[in-house]
């Protein structure tokens, strides 16, 4: 979550930059007339049509085992154990942020993969045998090719 955020935060900074940088420019240019904005667009320096990119974070989940971890931000919360009324109360007043996990163990289709995670998503898949992974290296030459910051 705090990647995510800083990387909002960080979107949100470069539009402020930008405005201000445009507000400046125009006031220097001696230009009597006024840039048609808001008094929130001009606190807040970000344009009511501007937006920012959504950012999601997804975990690739390497281990041996199936991942048995909490799979949201609800799972991982203790909202009381005695009153389940409590419970949902507090619940309804905390976001609930779901985990984006890639558990390596339960995907066998790579299909839609289109970077060169793929193959190496396919190349772990057949980590266990020894016949399979070989057969698997000698059949795609693109693997050779591989950028070595994906290995």
């Amino acid at each position: 979550m705090l990647k995510e955020t800083l990387e909002y935060d960080r979107q949100v900074k470069e539009l402020k930059r930008k405005n201000v940088a445009e507000y400046k420019k125009h006031q220097e240019s001696n230009n009597t007339g006024r840039i048609p904005v808001t008094s929130g667009e001009y606190s807040y320096k970000i344009r009511k049509e501007e937006r920012i990119y959504p950012v999601n974070t997804l975990i690739v989940y390497w281990g041996k085992e199936p991942w048995n971890s909490p799979k949201s931000l609800h799972d991982f919360l203790d909202f009381g154990r005695e009153d389940i009324k409590l419970q949902r109360e507090l619940k309804k007043l905390v976001p609930e942020y779901p985990l984006h996990i890639l558990d390596l163990n339960t995907v066998t289709d790579y299909s839609k993969f289109q970077t060169e995670l793929r193959p190496v998503f396919e190349l772990y898949s057949c980590r266990n045998n020894r016949e399979e992974f070989k057969k698997y290296v000698e059949g795609w030459h693109s693997i050779r090719m591989l950028n070595p910051k994906t290995m």
